[in-house]
């Protein structure tokens, strides 16, 4: 995630203090990361990914939410890099209708925790 001040990487499972502190410092306590790329786990092309990833920024925007751009990266670098959006002080729920419309397997919430998890949406 790219936060102002610095890049944060996260872990699934992993309580991050900089994540943490991020939290605090946007004064909410949730956030969730979202992509629209690659729906349903297939591979779509390069313009249909950027496409649908501007059309999420928008809606960020035209649900008032604070967010910030991050990007999905496997640990090892083996796999595809997949931009995201990190908003904050959103609701799971928002979050899991967002990912459900977005046609993804799942997504990633913290809480005040900051420990990031992984949310398998449903009906998937």
């Amino acid at each position: 995630m790219f936060a102002p001040d610095e890049a944060l990487v996260l872990r699934i499972g992993q309580h991050s203090p900089a994540l943490e502190r991020l939290l605090l410092t946007y004064g909410v306590t949730t956030a969730a990361i979202l992509t629209a790329y690659n729906p349903r786990a297939r591979t779509v092309s390069d313009e249909a990914n950027r496409g649908a990833q501007a059309q999420l920024q928008r809606k960020m925007d035209e649900l008032g939410l604070l967010w910030l751009e991050g990007e999905n990266r496997a640990e090892s670098d083996a796999g595809p890099c997949e931009p995201t959006v990190v908003a904050l002080g959103i609701a799971r729920e928002q979050s899991e209708r967002l990912a459900q419309g977005l046609g993804q397997l799942a997504f990633v919430y913290v809480d005040a925790s900051g420990q990031p998890d992984l949310v398998w949406v449903h009906p998937y």
